[in-house]
């Protein structure tokens, strides 16, 4: 449950550094949700895929089947909640998001990860250091001292630390249906 009324939008664009989270309701984000509601703490598991910004026209970077660039448009017509952190500014974003581009930019989605995310504590223990989507994410708010870990994060981990009315620092630029009409107004051409 969001701080905000769903539907309505609380910010005039995009910035690089935004994050979102998505649920499209295929097979495989069902199974997603299905396996982060065994370790939720709120008992719900809304969102199951996680990315952030690198523009203002709507160019994400996330793990989908290889880590890369995608474009939001993509997710029209599916639940998503966008979201920013105060202190998020554009030279603490490029210098952490050059790092993090270098170093997965092009390989391909570490499903073995996925296996660790099954028990908890193993995922922030395992050695690798590969992140599926809310991985990426949390390296990139990591790097930025916004989070003190992020091995063995999850969409709904980072859903119940942006919507909690308790934490200032985070605000939701929109949740609800994403529409073109809402891509109109939020990205820039």
């Amino acid at each position: 449950m969001s701080k905000f009324y769903e539907g309505s939008i609380k910010t005039d664009s995009i910035r690089p550094g935004d994050g979102f989270l998505i649920y499209n309701g295929s097979f495989f984000q069902k199974l997603v949700n299905a396996f982060q509601l065994l370790v939720s703490r709120d008992g719900e598991a809304v969102y199951s895929h996680a990315g952030y910004f690198t523009s203002y026209s709507g160019t994400t970077f996330e793990a989908r089947v290889k880590i890369g660039h995608y474009d939001i448009k993509d997710f029209l017509g599916c639940k998503v909640l966008f979201f920013r952190h105060k202190c998020m500014n554009d030279r603490t974003f490029y210098k952490h998001y050059d790092y993090l581009k270098n170093k997965s930019e092009g390989r391909i989605y570490p499903f073995y990860r996925l296996a660790f995310h099954l028990l908890p504590f193993t995922a922030r223990w395992a050695p690798f250091d590969r992140g599926v989507c809310s991985e990426k994410v949390a390296q990139l708010y990591y790097l930025s001292e916004f989070m003190s870990y992020w091995k063995g994060i999850k969409p709904d981990y980072i859903h119940d630390m942006v919507c909690d009315p308790w934490a200032s620092q985070w605000s939701i630029i929109y949740e609800g249906k994403f529409t073109k009409e809402v891509y109109d107004k939020l990205f820039k051409d």
